[in-house]
């Protein structure tokens, strides 16, 4: 079995940096993930308090800003001296939200199909009821919007990009405070 003593200990660095990046991003995603779920099983079980919407939606985007904030600042102090760019933590933040979407996305699908399938269809059937006009229209959409709630790639493909679209807005505002310049050995005096 041969030892690390021949590779390059910079290319170790790189790759303990990789694969530090895909962990905390990975965490943080979980954490978020976890934290909009509960969010929105909250939204169901207190959906007859029409002031818990309009908390929810608050409490979904202070999540997001406050776990992307918090796990960019951690991931650019465990950099350490190679700092941390606006470029590589909006990425990680991006990659975070990526992760947070598959979970989300998947109590999502469980609230639709098995938790409360009723409840949200009667949500859709309302908001189909406005969008169209006549009788058949309808029908096809119901049979639509049935038919994708039923599909757990796209509710969850679906919820992955909606977290990554609120990511891409809340990543750049994030990333700016959470950079970090690159610590220098030497001194120039």
């Amino acid at each position: 079995m041969e030892s690390n003593r021949n590779i390059d200990p910079e290319f170790l660095e790189i790759i303990r940096l990789k694969k530090l990046k895909y962990y905390e991003a990975a965490t943080g995603g979980a954490v978020l993930g976890g934290l909009l779920g509960a969010i929105l099983i909250a939204g169901y079980c207190l959906a007859d308090y029409p002031v818990v919407a309009a908390l929810c939606s608050l409490f979904d985007f202070s999540a997001m800003v406050l776990v992307a904030y918090f796990f960019s600042r951690r991931y650019g102090a465990l950099r350490g001296r190679y700092g941390l760019s606006f470029a590589q933590g909006f990425g990680f933040i991006i990659l975070l939200m990526f992760f947070a979407g598959l979970i989300y996305g998947t109590v999502a699908f469980f609230m639709m199909s098995q938790i409360a399938p009723d409840y949200y269809n009667a949500m859709f059937q309302k908001a189909i009821e406005q969008w169209t006009a006549s009788e058949t229209e309808r029908t096809e959409m119901k049979a639509g919007v049935r038919a994708m709630m039923d599909s757990p790639v796209f509710i969850i493909s679906v919820s992955v990009l909606s977290v990554m679209l609120y990511g891409l807005f809340i990543g750049m505002l994030t990333a700016v405070f959470t950079k970090r310049p690159p610590e220098t050995t030497g001194s120039n005096e």
